[in-house]
């Protein structure tokens, strides 16, 4: 499976559609299939709707076999709750926020109530808004109030009916500073989010990550392992990222040589604690069919077993 036109979706009451390139797909809750023009207004206008799961057709490479895979793992049909299809939050405090700065909830919420401090006794009007996009604003509330002494004021009613994920407080009379906003209800999206050109944010960002399991103690100047790059990746500065433990720690420090394309590069250490630290490596691309070995000390540790690794790379999208 290695082109776009390998890749089906199931439809509902069984049969499947076959992807195609330079297409769209809208996928709807009750199972239908769209298929659709690349420049079709429809597919842009299904961006924010929750109830349609977006495929794209107009790459042609495996990164399309890992989207649909990932946003597939919710079945997508009628029956699905509301919190399978969502992570909800009760509620979230943003951090103090400048008047007119965008508070970004993460996911689809409701606004409770926003406080903010002004100068007191003073006569304050305060506009609040959400926007789905940080680009498009819509009113949620325009009040005026008098400010008390203290200075301090908190809402005292809920602000709007509307979820958005985007909220800013302004103020169209006096001056108002350091805004909270109270948010409640957020719905973060199992499935991938679109950014306004209609691509993957999450997968053009995400990192590349690998777990290898080493059973029993390595042997004398061993390779342990090797991984074999699939594609452009980066390792990151010091190995950011990096998680590693043996269950059965070394009776002393044990090195573990690393290995560029039979080149040294590093060297991983486990302590007698059972953690494993890393020597500090500058970025560095790893180019498809690089290998990277795990190669064993020249000496036994007669303790030392069952090592467990994870190696996170950055993707060639972020480089």
């Amino acid at each position: 499976m290695s082109k776009i036109e390998d890749l089906f979706v199931v439809r509902q009451g069984g049969g499947r559609h076959t992807l195609k390139p330079q297409k769209q797909y809208i996928i709807t809750r009750q199972g239908a299939i769209k298929e659709l023009e690349s420049t079709d207004i429809e597919f842009t206008e299904q961006i924010e709707n929750p109830e349609s799961l977006l495929l794209l057709g107009n790459k042609g490479d495996l990164r399309q076999l890992e989207t649909i895979y990932r946003n597939l793992s919710v079945l997508f049909n009628g029956s699905v709750r509301k919190d399978e299809m969502y992570h909800i939050t009760p509620t979230a405090i943003s951090p103090l926020t400048t008047p007119g700065g965008s508070y970004d909830a993460k996911g689809m919420a409701y606004i409770n109530k926003i406080r903010f401090k002004a100068t007191p006794q003073s006569e304050v009007t305060y506009l609040v808004e959400g926007s789905n996009d940080d680009i498009t604003w819509h009113t949620l509330a325009n009040e005026s109030l008098t400010i008390n002494d203290s200075g301090a004021v908190e809402t005292t009613s809920a602000i709007g009916s509307s979820k958005y994920r985007y909220f800013r407080a302004t103020a169209t009379q006096g001056t108002i500073h350091d805004v909270v906003f109270l948010v409640e209800d957020i719905a973060t999206s199992k499935f991938l989010p679109l950014d306004q050109a209609g691509r993957l944010q999450e997968l053009n960002a995400e990192t590349y990550d690998t777990t290898f399991f080493i059973q029993g103690g390595p042997h004398v100047s061993r390779k342990l392992l090797t991984f074999i790059s699939p594609q452009v990746l980066y390792i990151r500065n010091n190995w950011g990222g990096f998680v590693g433990s043996a269950d059965i720690p070394p009776h002393s420090p044990y090195d573990i040589a690393l290995h560029l394309n039979n080149t040294p590069i590093g060297t991983m250490t486990i302590n007698t604690d059972g953690n494993i630290s890393m020597t500090t490596i500058n970025r560095l691309a790893l180019n498809p069919g690089d290998k990277l070995s795990l190669i064993s000390a020249s000496y036994a540790d007669s303790q030392l077993a069952d090592i467990s690794l994870t190696l996170v790379f950055d993707r060639k999208e972020k480089a």
